[in-house]
């Protein structure tokens, strides 16, 4: 019981450390919650599939994936990433306001609570003390990376891949079933969040797996493995039909898959690995010249100096550790896959894994924009980073912590207003 208080405790500290780092980052956004939102992007179209799958799932769930905005195109959810774990969790929120503002930026503010927890608790069940696993919550829900896209907030509920993780680490070291249908429910919730963000949590439970086996991580036979898992796997699958289904019938009606080309186009060079996001206080003043022409929007990878000096740190002093092994592992993966499948070295193009991983691999065929693979490779550099942290001097910790922190502040935060419905075409209110 004395120990069950000390984690809640414990909890409700790293969240409300969370929660007041994230309105001081974004300020003045906190106090406009429902009258602006992060600037430009998708974010207009969030907020409205956030607020209509709250509307649909209890006045028309049978045209849930329809979607208004789109009428009269069926599976018109489908044309972009669904939201709908997301918007499930903020329903309630909807029903007593019915501000899609408000929803999209509770989403927003509170992905940087539920990362850093959820980092921070992996973390910790590879053997970081609590100081350093809330290090490891602080690089990875305040990495420079997430202050690059805040203008696809459906790319900020990544919660679900840490936690999944954990599950499945458990499963493997413990072989006890229910943590297999924890990994599978958190599989799922991701998948009906952001098709990006699944494939990526499904990239890392594979490379979770093998690195378990290799390292002598793993409990439990392969016969066991599979009567446990299989089960959950077909359910989850099950539950994902009603995704793929709709998926599957918008690629089929109107062609939504993207092109090796596409692909190409966006994907990140090796000097976007330099880019900070445009306003980055710290670092836009020396490396804003790496912003690559192309898709800027996309190609800010810098990962923050502070977190790739404790990171290869690590991997000097810690390279044994479960953590570092596998944070280096997963984020050298995703930076590889984030330069697409090609790259350009001294006028030569070569051809790089992501090629022919995406004649073999068809959900690749639903991403465009292969330099969101950095995304996973800042949980990767994460774990590795905090290692580094935790064999610094006891009175170097937290400023080196707080720097890394500070290399992600961009000023002043970009918002817009939301628009007034006033102003919209009379079309609009037509079809209202």
């Amino acid at each position: 019981m004395v120990e069950n208080r000390h984690r809640a405790w414990l909890l409700v500290r790293e969240g409300a450390l969370y929660a007041t780092l994230s309105i001081l980052l974004t300020w003045p956004l906190a106090s406009r919650i429902a009258a602006e939102l992060p600037a430009g992007g998708d974010n207009l179209y969030v907020a409205w599939s956030l607020a209509w799958i709250a509307h649909a799932v209890i006045n028309a769930p049978r045209q849930l994936f329809d979607g208004n905005l789109f009428f009269p195109i069926r599976d018109g959810l489908a044309f972009s990433d669904p939201n709908l774990s997301s918007a499930l969790l903020l329903a309630p929120l909807y029903y007593a306001n019915g501000s899609p503002a408000l929803l999209l930026n509770v989403l927003f503010l509170g992905s940087f609570v539920l990362c850093g927890v959820t980092a921070a608790a992996l973390a910790r069940a590879w053997g970081a003390t609590p100081r350093v696993a809330l290090a490891c919550g602080l690089f990875f829900a305040f990495s420079p990376l997430r202050f690059s896209h805040v203008d696809h907030v459906q790319l900020y509920p990544f919660w679900w891949t840490p936690l999944s993780l954990l599950t499945f680490d458990r499963y493997l070291s413990e072989g006890r079933r229910s943590y297999g249908w924890l990994t599978a429910a958190g599989v799922v919730l991701q998948a009906y969040t952001s098709v990006y963000l699944a494939v990526f949590q499904l990239t890392a439970l594979a490379l979770l797996a093998a690195m378990a086996v290799f390292c002598g991580r793993v409990r439990v036979g392969w016969r066991r493995t599979l009567a446990d898992l299989g089960p959950a796997a077909a359910v989850g699958l099950l539950l994902c039909v009603p995704l793929g289904r709709a998926y599957l019938e918008a690629s089929r009606t109107w062609g939504v898959t993207r092109s090796l080309e596409e692909n190409a186009y966006y994907s990140a060079s090796p000097y976007a690995l330099l880019s900070p996001a445009p306003g980055n206080v710290i670092w836009w003043w020396l490396l804003g010249g790496f912003l690559d022409p192309a898709a800027p929007w996309e190609k800010c990878l810098f990962p923050g100096l502070v977190t790739t000096l404790l990171a290869a740190f690590a991997l000097g002093l810690e390279r044994r550790a479960f953590a570092v092994r596998y944070g280096a592992l997963l984020f050298v993966l995703a930076t590889v896959l984030s330069l697409g499948p090609f790259v350009t070295i001294a006028g030569a193009k070569w051809s790089l894994p992501y090629a022919w991983s995406f004649q073999w691999l068809p959900p690749l065929r639903a991403l465009r924009v292969p330099a969101r693979w950095a995304l996973l490779g800042s949980l990767g550099l994460s774990l590795a980073a905090s290692a580094g942290a935790s064999r610094l001097p006891r009175r170097m910790f937290w400023p080196v912590v707080l720097l890394a922190v500070a290399e992600a502040w961009v000023s002043p935060f970009p918002t817009a207003p939301v628009p007034n419905a006033g102003e919209a075409p009379a079309v609009y209110r037509f079809l209202a």
